[in-house]
């Protein structure tokens, strides 16, 4: 067990809020998905998720098997909790190399809760003001990683590898 290091402020929420600069360029791709209560994604033949940027107002979850996200991805950010349970799954991130983004507070709360299997992803993991539980097996996080006030991982036979890829990028 290590020490905690301060938590970087990489990301800032209200760039992907409505009006903020991320938001702006997905509007204009027609890429931007708001919601302004909690929301619930079950994910089917006729409920998919799609390329872009989710934004909620509150908390959002995501249940679901077999899909994956095309070629331009999906970044998930809430001001409440975010939680996604799901097998067989290939998430790439949308925005910059954020994947998901919760502003819960206060510390120690599970900010972001990811249970999944066989499953490939890659991006930043943000909660700066609460934690992070990833339970996972057979999978890979193909580059990223978590940034959190408390992380809990519970996974078997899952790697994470880093990807020359995830650079920071900032919106056009």
């Amino acid at each position: 067990q290590v020490s905690a290091l301060p938590t970087p402020a990489f990301f800032n929420i209200a760039d992907y809020a409505p009006g903020g600069v991320w938001a702006e360029q997905a509007k204009a791709e027609g890429l931007y998905h708001e919601f302004k209560v909690n929301t619930t994604i079950n994910t089917s033949p006729t409920q998919k998720i799609l390329e872009g940027i989710y934004y909620t107002d509150g908390d959002f979850s995501i249940i679901g098997d077999n899909y994956t996200i095309g070629p331009k991805g999906a970044t998930f950010v809430a001001t409440g909790s975010i939680s996604m349970s799901a097998k067989d799954i290939n998430l790439v991130p949308y925005a910059d190399v954020l994947l998901f983004s919760s502003a819960t507070t206060p510390c120690g709360n599970n900010a972001i809760t990811l249970s999944s299997s066989t499953s490939v992803w890659s991006g930043i993991i943000y909660a700066p003001n609460g934690g992070v539980r990833f339970s996972d097996s057979d999978s890979s996080m193909d580059g990223g990683g978590i940034i959190a006030q408390t992380i809990d991982v519970s996974s078997s036979n899952t790697t994470f590898g880093s990807s020359p890829n995830m650079v920071l990028r900032w919106p056009a």
